[in-house]
């Protein structure tokens, strides 16, 4: 046997041995290929079952989660409207009280300004008694004086043709302490006057002072009862 006729049987053979693996190579893709369809509709059942699994319980929890959202909400609003009526019925009874106290705290006040005015009217009636009846006094002291002094000068005048030069004098001399002990006297009494008023305007403007203070300290009592949180 030649060469060539070895070299084509060799040939030959080589070619059915690639032919039957190509054949085989056809047939295991083909078996490849039926199988990785098989695996991937598997892996799609088995997607569609986990998703429809996911979508049944998550729609489940979503529902839970729902219901108990609007159990939470429900309660927090009946503890909204319980702590709104509380609130609401605490500030009523708080207000009542301001009021109450306010109300006490007023009529106290006026109580005291009527009681101070009325003990001021008492007081200042009777200073002005007393400032008349002493008036009175002095006037009829000065006039007492004015009398005795008028009729020491008539006796003079009288006596002026038979008395003597010191007799008159005396009488001047007595003329001219007359005259300067009424004027002592009315500035005495013009001093009493002034003291009095300055008195009775002291004493007035004390009591406003203290009606005011009192007025004042009411007034920071009353706001610090006050709720804070009206």
């Amino acid at each position: 046997m030649g060469s060539l006729t070895r070299d084509m049987n060799r040939l030959c053979n080589e070619i059915a041995v690639l032919r039957h693996d190509r054949e085989s190579l056809i047939r295991d893709l083909a078996v490849g290929n039926r199988q990785a369809k098989t695996r991937v509709m598997e892996m799609r059942d088995g997607f569609r079952k986990a998703h429809a699994h996911m979508a049944a319980y998550t729609k489940v929890e979503r529902a839970k989660f729902v219901s108990g959202l609007a159990a939470g909400v429900s309660g927090l609003l009946q503890g909204f409207h319980r702590a709104h009526q509380q609130m609401a019925a605490q500030a009523r009874r708080d207000g009542k009280k301001f009021v109450t106290d306010l109300s006490s705290h007023v009529a106290g006040m006026v109580n005291g300004f009527r009681s101070s005015r009325a003990t001021m009217a008492r007081n200042s009636k009777s200073e002005r008694k007393r400032f008349v009846s002493d008036l009175e006094k002095t006037v009829k002291g000065i006039r007492r004086d004015v009398a005795s002094d008028l009729a020491g000068a008539r006796k003079a005048w009288s006596s002026l043709s038979m008395g003597s030069y010191k007799q008159k004098e005396e009488t001047e001399r007595k003329a001219k302490a007359a005259a300067v002990e009424k004027a002592r006297i009315e500035t005495a009494q013009l001093r009493a006057k002034e003291e009095a008023e300055a008195a009775e305007k002291a004493r007035a403007e004390a009591a406003q002072l203290r009606a005011k203070e009192e007025a004042e300290a009411g007034a920071g009592e009353g706001a610090k009862s006050k709720p804070k949180g009206k």
